[in-house]
């Protein structure tokens, strides 16, 4: 009996040591995945902290290696130098494109990394207007006016976003508004998307790439706030401004006192000098402030706001930057609302909520727009304090929810009949009287012979439309506007609602595969055409 308890004894070792040995071999995944709690989010929890997409899966394996090194003045030259050494990829600097722009070569580079990724130091050389590339395994450092210049082609197979429901143009629709582009069919030139069958063909700068990946992997897997292209190290800050300090300056050097905050609550804070240079702003202006146990991001808020400056995670640092800089860095995050917003009218209930409660700035001001690529799945691109205005709206959002006395929904009738108002050029408008009931629902619309049918459409002029133009610039040429009048079913309407995007948009040379899928923005988000809606219900 013992001889049997120690031979079951050896072997459950023995399957334990294997199990343990083969997790430690598993191979690395190619793509990042959400952290567990983005995983719980899809599966009801909606509270939990946000997680993020760690961009490091994106890189050459070679700079995501981490590393522990520490620059002070040092020129670039000898910076890279040792990346050559410490990757064992080769270094080129574009000396012409340095020349072109009035760098010198030998620009001193102040840094540091403590165990975390190369590229980060890379991605931070942003602050002497330099960008890297990856091309034929050569790392090249150039100017941000070259690597902008430089569009490369990459596939993206798609096919397990469609099985999720997300249609081609909603995919589309998103990448180009949650990544920096610009982007040919919007801005002009600038890159190109186009599909072949399940895969996307994307033609971007390297950084905008290594962007999409991110956004695809959010859209996939996503909690109730993944941010879609952020290294966790920006996700712990928000944990380190909760940190207790106490601040006594007097008329001591900003640089000090920051500097004096960030040994007390051991995080990396550092001055973004070129963003405070061009305000007028020093790192040796004198402060006075006096707080006791206050956590860090109250003392931060407090000691920056007579410079109009705030804090800004970026690669890997907490910035103090003017409050201009921060609101020029948007960041993109995936949000599960599929506690919040069951289709796409309550969807669209959400947007306009956020848009009325936070303060953006939203469309015409600057901003983004909110879009459902699904109904259930929100994607934002804003600066840091409006995202923090959004993530404490839905938290207030569903607090009151989980409080209020459920009440039965009403259901929605495709059939019913509704009047909605479509403003749109006088021209277009002219156009879609004659065309809108040949290519929408035909035999639905009352004429002399069938006067009892639903469908009505009337035209009435609308006055002037003058594009967003900044205060005291002259406005651009105005557009003469008209608004269509049209009482249809709902179901209608969601087709005139396709077809007159189609007519803003156009359609690709695969139109047969994009049509249908316009995301769950709704009308307004081009800025184009824009929609009020009144019931008209027929008795």
């Amino acid at each position: 009996m013992a001889a049997h308890r120690l031979l079951t004894i050896l072997v459950l070792i023995l399957i334990l040591c294997c199990a343990v040995r083969a997790h430690a071999q598993s191979p690395t995944t190619a793509e990042p995945q959400a952290e567990e709690t983005a995983a719980d989010g899809r599966t009801g929890s909606h509270d939990g902290p946000p997680t993020t997409i760690d961009p490091v899966a994106f890189v050459p394996e070679q700079l995501a290696t981490p590393v522990t090194v520490t620059f002070d003045d040092t020129p670039l030259i000898d910076v890279a130098e040792w990346l050559e050494e410490t990757s064992q990829v080769p270094v080129l600097l574009d000396e012409a494109a340095f020349e072109e722009e009035g760098i010198p070569i030998d620009v001193a580079v102040t840094d540091e990394l403590l165990g975390d990724p190369l590229y980060l130091l890379l991605d931070r050389l942003s602050s002497l207007d330099l960008t890297w590339i990856i091309q034929d395994d050569i790392l090249h450092i150039t100017t941000h006016v070259v690597g902008e210049e430089i569009l490369t082609t990459e596939p993206y197979d798609v096919g397990d976003l469609f099985n999720m429901g997300y249609e081609p143009q909603a995919i589309i629709d998103t990448i180009q508004l949650a990544t920096d582009g610009p982007y040919a069919d919007i801005d002009g030139p600038g890159g190109v998307l186009e599909w072949l069958g399940d895969v996307l063909f994307v033609r971007q700068t390297a950084r905008v790439h290594r962007q999409v990946r991110g956004l695809l992997m959010a859209l996939r897997q996503h909690g109730s706030e993944t941010f879609c292209f952020e290294p966790p190290q920006n996700l712990e800050f928000r944990e380190k401004l909760n940190t207790i300090v106490t601040a006594d300056f007097q008329h001591e050097p900003l640089s000090a006192a920051i500097s004096q905050l960030a040994s007390q609550a051991n995080v990396d804070i550092r001055l973004d000098l070129r963003a405070l240079r061009e305000e007028g702003l020093r790192d040796r202006f004198l402060v006075s402030l006096k707080l006791s146990e206050r956590n860090l991001g109250t003392v931060l808020d407090v000691l920056l706001a007579p410079f109009a400056c705030t804090t800004l995670m970026r690669d890997g640092v907490l910035w103090v930057t003017t409050d201009i800089t921060a609101e020029e860095e948007m960041k993109s995050v995936v949000y599960d609302v599929s506690d919040l917003c069951a289709n796409e009218d309550e969807s669209r209930e959400l947007a306009d909520a956020i848009t009325d409660q936070t303060s953006g700035p939203w469309f015409g001001g600057g901003g983004a727009p909110i879009t459902f690529p699904i109904p259930q799945t929100m994607v934002i691109r804003q600066h840091e304090s409006c995202l923090s205005e959004v993530r404490n709206l839905l938290a207030m959002y569903r607090e009151a929810l989980a409080t209020a006395t459920p009440r039965e929904r009403k259901q929605i009738d495709p059939k019913e009949i509704v009047t909605k108002y479509y403003r749109i050029n006088a021209d277009t408008a002219a156009d879609l009287m004659t065309v809108l009931p040949l290519l929408v629902s035909p035999g639905s619309w009352a004429d002399a012979q069938n006067p009892e049918l639903p469908g009505r459409i009337l035209k009435v002029a609308s006055g002037k439309n003058y594009p967003y133009s900044a205060e005291n610039s002259p406005k651009p040429d105005s557009t003469s506007m008209a608004v269509l009048i049209v009482r249809q079913t709902r179901v209608t309407h969601e087709e005139i609602t396709e077809v007159l995007m189609r007519v803003e948009q156009g359609d690709s040379i695969d139109s047969d595969m994009e049509a249908g899928g316009f995301g769950g923005g709704g009308i307004g988000i081009g800025g184009f055409f824009s929609l009020d809606s009144i019931n008209a219900k027929v008795e």
